[in-house]
């Protein structure tokens, strides 16, 4: 059990950095099956939080938290709303691991969780908002070990939808190499 542990904590530490690699600029875009494209204004508040992000600004993360939760509804629904919000709680995560260690990045891991899942309660095939979502708790799981039993299978199932999906999407392609190098032989299918 102790191995099985190990790797799975190795696959959850891999997982988040491949997430830091692969999505630091999701670009918006219209998918027959997915949420549309999100309007400008969104965008334009969606590129504030990326700048950022990249600055290691946790107040102008903060403020564009709060102003992306603040948006009307748009007319397709709060879809957009809900992955740039989980986008952005998954990115203050890691400035929290400096400032206020595990608890402080799993806590907001778990948030980030549920703005995605609510994401993809209102559309489940928001593959963007799933491949996060694989993301962020193999995070989750990295910071809390306690969380595999109940995240692992959920990472794995979204992980294998994802590329049902989208086998052509470089963040897809990137997450699977990911998976298929870091995963144990006698665990794969």
């Amino acid at each position: 059990m102790s191995t099985i542990n190990a790797s799975t904590r190795r696959i959850a530490q891999l997982i988040v950095i491949a997430g830091a690699l692969m999505l630091p600029k999701v670009a918006a875009t219209s998918s027959a099956d997915g949420p549309g494209v999100p309007d400008r204004e969104l965008q334009r508040l969606a590129s504030d939080a990326r700048t950022a992000d990249l600055r290691g600004d946790w107040n102008g993360l903060d403020r564009a938290h709060e102003r992306i939760a603040s948006v009307p509804a748009p007319a397709g629904g709060r879809a957009w709303v809900d992955y740039y919000l989980g986008y952005i709680d998954w990115r203050r995560s890691a400035l929290a691991s400096m400032a206020e260690g595990r608890s402080g990045t799993v806590a907001l891991l778990l948030h980030a969780a549920q703005h995605l899942l609510r994401a993809l309660e209102a559309v489940p095939e928001f593959t963007e908002a799933r491949l996060l979502l694989v993301i962020v708790d193999g995070g989750t799981m990295n910071g809390d070990p306690a969380q595999v039993a109940e995240l692992g299978p959920r990472v794995v199932a979204n992980a294998r939808q994802v590329v049902a999906e989208a086998p052509n999407n470089p963040r897809v392609k990137y997450l699977q190499a990911f998976m298929g190098y870091y995963v144990p032989g006698r665990t794969r299918e």
